[in-house]
């Protein structure tokens, strides 16, 4: 009987043992999810914070502005910033197969950039931002190069 009531100790320990082991390395599993979990958790904290910072220096700042964009050559579509959206999340217009040359003036709040691109289909293309009369950004691409015309420029508010 002593014998196996030894034997029944040695098996229970075994198992007792074998359990500890997986517990540590299910733990161990565990706390890299965790540790992914916080992480990403931070991540999106960090990137909310930084959204509704941008979105109050935007109000802060306020005021609008006026802004002409303008777009020659031969363009197959051109994006543009026309104030939708915020700062920090800006919503683009596209006008596909546009008649050139292409002007549009359009009002923007606050700290938004003024935005426009221009997709070169042969020969060259430019695109042109202007805010009082000022040229705040122009470029020209050709088709046989980049084939995109992209213009961008910081918000003048509070300059």
């Amino acid at each position: 009987m002593q014998r196996s009531a030894r034997r029944l100790t040695r098996t229970l320990s075994a198992l007792a043992v074998t359990g500890l082991a997986l517990t540590a390395l299910t733990a161990c599993g565990a706390e890299e999810k965790v540790k992914d979990e916080v992480k990403k958790e931070a991540s999106d904290a960090k990137k909310s914070v930084e959204d509704k910072a941008v979105d109050t220096v935007d109000k802060a700042v306020g005021g609008s502005y006026e802004v002409t964009y303008e777009v020659t050559g031969s363009v197959d579509s051109i994006d543009f910033n026309e104030g939708k959206g915020s700062a920090a999340k800006p919503e683009f217009t596209t006008e596909n197969k546009p008649k050139t040359p292409w002007k549009k003036t359009l009002t923007l709040k606050g700290i938004q950039s003024p935005t426009v691109s221009a997709m070169v289909l042969e020969g060259e293309g430019a695109c042109k931002i202007t805010y009082k009369g000022k040229v705040l950004d122009q470029k020209t691409a050709k088709a046989s190069d980049t084939g995109l015309a992209l213009c961008n420029a910081v918000s003048p508010v509070g300059q």
